[in-house]
């Protein structure tokens, strides 16, 4: 396969700067994504669904994501020399059509991420300062992801390295202070067990489930960061294997044990919870809220804190997917050929460009009702991870 692959397609490699090391993939693949979905979407899920409904929807999605990842690392290092690499596993293995939507759907996805982690970091911003304008964070963090990205992909591994890094004890830490809290060792809540459980595992039935499944879904994208980045790597037969063996601490302990532990902590009907009633002034995180409601000091600031770094490292990776997605998109024949330009630093500077330009909707975050941008940006963004996750898993059927 792979020597069939070489005689038909040109390597984008051959004049890439890999500069991408096995470290940084490790941790993109543990902690590459984690940002709304997880740390503040789940804050509407949980008052919709229940937490019964929320963790149930994220067995399901990482199930399947699991083996689909899986499958997508052997296809990353087989493939290695395909024109297009990732996104083009579609069109090889498929059909060219499916591949072209499945494409310009996985770019629009992220085009939609990066206003979407920004509006989120103003209202994270909320929990300390009310009174200044949010388009102003909103500036600021924006030029620092487009900086972070301007550096090449060398700046955007080495920001998510250290990004991914803190998420990763932020989430250890919550955790293990969460089960703390609720054997009573810990905080003013006394001995709380299953009791939120027992109140309401199942909220509003197979349609809170169903509340629930999106936002898992969108939360969960961006697990397959390690492999899009393969052609930056410098030994991609050696990350790519090392990050996919992580993949399943990354589902099933950051992402649903983390949750349990919030549902533990969070009734579904707190007014505290986005969608039940949520002040702005409210922590719009369910983490920082399991936190707080027990009288814990300062620890809800240090996680409100990393879930701002994290929201940030998700829309460095949405800027650097999206514009390497129409790079890709136009290499293939299935986008403007402007696209097709890299600098000496492997940078699509055009497509970062372009990428850039979609990513100032994010200063729709001064509207007045920023709950309700939030809410139609994560659907889309989560409705369209849908469906490339299921595209995705049918290239690997044809493996």
């Amino acid at each position: 396969i792979v020597n069939d692959t070489e005689s038909q397609s040109r390597s984008i490699k051959d004049t890439s700067k890999k500069s991408i090391k096995t470290r940084h993939v490790a941790l993109i693949a543990i902690g590459g994504g984690m940002g709304t979905g997880l740390l503040v979407g789940n804050s509407k899920s949980l008052a919709f669904g229940g937490p019964g409904s929320l963790a149930i929807s994220y067995i399901v999605v990482g199930i399947m994501l699991f083996f689909t990842m899986l499958a997508g690392g052997e296809l990353a290092v087989a493939y290695q020399t395909v024109t297009g690499g990732y996104n083009a596993y579609c069109a090889k293995l498929v059909d060219p059509s499916l591949g072209f939507a499945t494409s310009w759907n996985y770019a629009i996805n992220w085009l939609i991420v990066l206003p979407l982690e920004l509006v989120t970091a103003s209202m994270t911003i909320k929990f300390w300062n009310e009174s200044i304008n949010s388009d102003i964070f909103v500036a600021v963090f924006f030029v620092l992801i487009i900086v972070i990205n301007f550096v090449g992909a060398e700046g955007y591994a080495e920001a998510e390295f250290w990004f991914n890094l803190a998420k990763v004890l932020m989430l250890f830490g919550f955790i293990i202070l969460g089960l703390i809290i609720d054997t009573g060792r810990a905080g003013n809540g006394g001995y709380v067990g299953g009791r939120n459980w027992e109140l309401m595992s199942f909220a509003n039935g197979f349609k809170g489930f169903c509340a629930t499944l999106i936002n898992s879904i969108f939360s969960l994208g961006g697990t397959e960061f390690a492999i899009l980045s393969s052609a930056s790597q410098k030994n991609p037969r050696k990350s790519i294997p090392t990050a996919m063996k992580v993949i399943f601490l990354r589902i099933f302990v950051f992402y649903l044990v983390s949750i349990i532990v919030v549902g533990l902590l969070v009734p579904y009907n707190s007014d505290k919870l986005m969608g039940a009633g949520h002040s702005s002034a409210a922590p719009v995180s369910p983490y920082v809220i399991a936190v707080e409601s027990y009288g814990i000091k300062v620890v809800p600031h240090v996680i409100n804190a990393v879930i701002l770094l994290a929201v940030l490292s998700v829309g460095n990776s949405a800027l650097f997917s999206s514009a390497r997605t129409l790079y890709s998109l136009s290499e293939q024949g299935m986008a403007p050929q402007w696209f097709n330009y890299v600098d000496r630093r492997d940078r699509p500077l055009r497509a970062m460009l372009v990428s850039t330009t979609v990513g100032c909707l994010c200063f729709i975050a001064a509207y007045e009702n920023q709950e309700s941008v939030f809410t139609w940006l994560l659907s889309l963004s989560g409705l369209s991870c849908l469906l490339y996750t299921s595209d995705a898993a049918d290239d690997m059927q044809c493996v």
